[in-house]
């Protein structure tokens, strides 16, 4: 009996500990708030883009921003029972500079809270589109959501050259780094293979799509005080980078 005693306690005691773990893996599981900006040619991408995230079972939502859902926007970004851990901007529009009060909710999500991750991707729709989403896309997605959740949540922010670069660097003034920039005319994009971006859930091998005329993003030491370090760089060069 005593026997019998001691091993019903050890299954008492496992599935209290199972049970916790589990609700534990559970909480730490990430909601992702992804928003594509509004600009006609290439809102399907930024729909794949939150398609990506679906497909791996991540919690998002979807706003396609534009004049009549920018108060939604808002809203979402300040009630304080709706929060986000991350805030994926998809910034591919030509007249991205008309929601000035997205870009500044946007902006003071970020730096409610200083410990937030921040990843910067000026070829992104590279990896989105022509059927892409459902290869490279997808483990870029992956990879982007778990290495931003491991760092407790932030902001992902999504161009490409500089005709989309306005309302995306609002944001970026706003938060204390420097501007997207320029463009660049290439297939590929040699990454860093010792980064976990690239190879954390999925490894992406040593090269991504780079076919879009995308553009440079901010690198190095920033106005706020943070150092954002590159992983992707236009032909090699270590100053250009593209991620």
């Amino acid at each position: 009996m005593k026997q019998f005693r001691v091993k019903a306690f050890q299954f008492v005691v496992f599935v209290a500990i199972f049970f916790t773990f589990f609700e534990l893996s559970a909480a730490s599981e990430h909601s992702v708030l992804m928003i594509n900006v509004h600009g006609s040619n290439y809102d399907a991408d930024g729909q794949h883009i939150y398609d990506t995230l679906v497909n791996a079972g991540v919690d998002a939502t979807y706003i396609n921003l534009s004049t009549s859902t920018q108060n939604n926007l808002v809203a979402l970004l300040q009630d304080p029972n709706n929060q986000h851990d991350q805030v994926w901007v998809f910034d591919l529009s030509w007249w991205g500079d008309s929601y000035p009060a997205a870009w500044q909710a946007i902006a003071d999500w970020f730096n409610a809270d200083p410990t937030r991750a921040i990843i910067c991707d000026g070829r992104m729709i590279s990896s989105y589109w022509s059927g892409r989403w459902t290869g490279e896309g997808q483990k870029l997605t992956e990879n982007y959501y778990e290495n931003m959740k491991i760092n407790g949540g932030g902001l992902l922010l999504g161009t490409d050259h500089n005709d989309y670069h306005s309302g995306i660097n609002t944001v970026n003034n706003l938060i204390g780094i420097q501007p997207f920039s320029g463009r660049f005319f290439l297939s590929w994009i040699p990454v860093d293979t010792s980064s976990s971006l690239m190879t954390f859930p999925n490894n992406l091998g040593e090269y991504l799509r780079d076919d879009s005329s995308p553009g440079q993003t901010p690198y190095g030491l920033q106005p706020n005080g943070r150092i954002l370090y590159s992983v992707a760089w236009h032909s090699g060069n270590h100053n250009t980078p593209g991620i």
